[in-house]
């Protein structure tokens, strides 16, 4: 080894190289680094849209709220609805068989939640990729008398 070249472990990794928790980890610590991924995927057509949906008062509110924002967001972003459609058929029932096998869906699905969609615009369908449910809990009680 040459003198002065870093190791293999001393070595910066290419992106391509991360694991998927170092990859979080990284846009954690950048967050500058993931406003310019979305710039070059808008740049090469695939645009990057979220729905969020307002609290519901449990997970089942709040699939049937976020279908019906997808639908508006496909209406928003002049997607074509056939195809849109049918990936959001796909996305639906892979979320829900997903729902249904987590162990601790059962106690959380009764509470109240809200669910944030990340969806790409494929050509000219809109995708739904990947989606994170917050679940949320009573905090306590505050009692005023008038």
């Amino acid at each position: 080894m040459v003198e002065g070249e870093a190791t293999p472990a001393e070595r910066p990794k290419e992106l391509s190289e991360l694991s998927v928790d170092e990859l979080v980890e990284l846009l954690k610590e950048k967050p500058e680094l993931f406003e310019r991924i979305k710039e070059v995927l808008k740049e090469e057509g695939v645009s990057v849209i979220e729905i969020r949906t307002r609290i519901s008062n449990n997970l089942r509110a709040a699939m049937w709220r976020l279908k019906r924002a997808f639908y508006a967001s496909i209406s928003n972003e002049k997607a074509d609805l056939k195809k849109s459609q049918e990936k959001w058929a796909e996305f639906a029932r892979r979320f829900v068989d997903w729902a249904n096998s987590v162990e601790e869906e059962a106690r959380l699905s009764q509470r109240p939640c809200s669910i944030l969609l990340k969806c790409v615009k494929e050509g000219d369908a809109l995708k739904p990729v990947h989606a994170t449910v917050t679940f949320y809990e009573k905090a306590g009680e505050l009692e005023f008398k008038a």
